[in-house]
């Protein structure tokens, strides 16, 4: 068992928020799209931005959330349809499930094309088109779900919920196949196998599951429950049965209120392990790891054909997590890999050994503190820094040009704090060689972006 901070599906489960006091707009028609896909429309004093709405279309507006300069609302009723919208079944978490998708990945390209010549002084073709994915719907190998109850004819029911958007209100689910995860038979084989063996006035017990799935179809499954609550023997047994005890990790986790953290507890366990780019990687259910196998394995092979013909020795792996992206693309290199946290360094080496790659090494603590103490040789070394959506600091920056590094491999899941950071880059005259965008996330306007950076030489 072990103790670890609460993740945002938990915290969610502390918003249940009073009902929102609802106005309503009528005969609004949208201008454009914003960068998170959200129709928008001008108010006399502010910005309307809609869910449920695109380009064109006229819709009775419910708001859902106001702020002093934006509003946020929900297109209830579409008055005025666009001729690319393919889907009325709307979700929350992937908006753009609406629109053709060839459309999602123009409105893509040309939210790039314009952030990037807005901000950037790029030369021309350095911004190549985004490569799509092949499957746009189910294809998340993991997904974190919360669980609510509703009285249904006088009868409490287990209901899937998403955030109401930008408000904190919680609205169920239509169907399974709305978190667009990669096997939607297997959740719902399990969150009916909930619904039966436990009892309905116990339902309020159940918070949530996070649940993963590899390539050999063994299934990696978390079910978050009160901290006063015991998963019951006849639905722990039954799922092991359908699924096969060599076939699923099923873990119990127990959320304590007051201190915001979980307790786990591994009920059946199995060797489970994650497969990319033929590798395999030992993953904790709460790590990081991308959720689109389709996807991953192309960028990754990018990234090993970015990389093949240059001269680095050392590979540079920097908040490296697992270690994933460090031995998916060093094959005789030497890999170095920091990250502060602990487990995830206790995760890399383990990776190491499963990867049979001899000459890496791992450390836990500060990048620039670990670095100094080591004392290594990094003339040509390749750094690669694939960081959460805030990006890089500036005294990353800073420290990543004092040392005189010449090659960064950025890889990044938000393009306005890419952008800023290449801002900062540039004005230290590092040039951006490459951008290729992968889309990485179907049916959202969020998107993955490999950015190839030198200075004085191209890899």
């Amino acid at each position: 068992m072990k103790w670890s901070n609460i993740k945002d599906m938990e915290k969610l489960i502390f918003y249940i928020s009073k009902k929102d006091n609802m106005s309503k707009l009528n005969n609004v028609k949208c201008k454009e799209l914003s960068y998170e896909g959200l129709g928008v429309a001008n108010l006399d004093d502010k910005k309307l931005f809609v869910y449920n709405f695109l380009p064109n279309e006229v819709a009775n507006i419910n708001i859902i959330k106001q702020t002093k300069h934006i509003s946020f609302g929900i297109a209830k009723e579409i008055l005025t349809a666009s001729t690319d919208r393919i889907n009325n079944d709307f979700s929350y978490s992937f908006p753009l499930e609406i629109l053709d998708y060839q459309k999602q990945l123009e409105a893509k390209n040309n939210y790039l094309n314009s952030l990037f010549s807005r901000n950037l002084n790029l030369k021309n073709k350095i911004l190549k088109p985004i490569i799509a994915c092949d499957n746009k719907n189910n294809y998340r190998n993991k997904v974190r779900i919360a669980f609510d109850t509703k009285i249904v004819d006088n009868n409490p029911r287990l209901i899937l919920v998403e955030h109401q958007g930008k408000s904190e209100k919680l609205v169920e689910l239509n169907s399974i196949n709305q978190t667009n995860f990669i096997k939607p038979q297997v959740l719902e084989t399990i969150f009916n196998l909930l619904q039966t063996y436990v009892k309905p006035s116990s339902y309020k017990m159940l918070k949530g599951l996070t649940i993963r799935i590899n390539q050999l179809n063994q299934i990696d499954l978390l079910i978050l429950v009160n901290n006063d609550f015991d998963l019951p023997k006849q639905l722990v047994s039954n799922i092991i049965n359908t699924f096969g005890s060599n076939k699923i990790k099923l873990q119990e986790a127990k959320l304590n209120h007051k201190t915001n953290t979980q307790k786990i507890k591994i009920i059946n366990n199995i060797d489970f392990k994650m497969q990319l780019c033929n590798q395999n990687f030992a993953i904790d259910i709460n790590s990081f790891f991308q959720v689109n196998n389709f996807i991953a394995n192309k960028m990754f092979e990018y990234i090993q054909n970015l990389t093949k013909d240059q001269n680095s020795n050392t590979i540079l792996d920097l908040y490296c997590g697992s270690g994933i992206i460090g031995q998916l693309i060093g094959s005789n290199n030497k890999i170095i890999g920091i990250d502060i946290d602990k487990d995830s360094i206790i995760q890399a080496k383990n990776n190491a050994l499963i990867n049979n790659k001899i000459n890496s090494k791992y450390y836990a603590g500060d990048v620039y503190k670990v670095i100094s103490k080591l004392n290594l040789d990094l003339t040509n070394a390749l750094v690669i820094v694939d960081p959460p959506r805030k990006g890089l600091s500036k005294e990353f920056i800073e420290w990543f040009n004092s040392n005189k590094f010449t090659q960064l491999i950025y890889i990044s899941c938000d393009p306005r704090t890419l952008t800023r950071d290449l801002i900062e880059l540039q004005k230290l005259n590092y040039q951006i060689d490459s951008i290729q965008p992968f889309d990485m996330f179907p049916n959202t306007f969020h998107l993955e972006n490999v950015v190839l950076i030198s200075k004085n030489k191209i890899i």
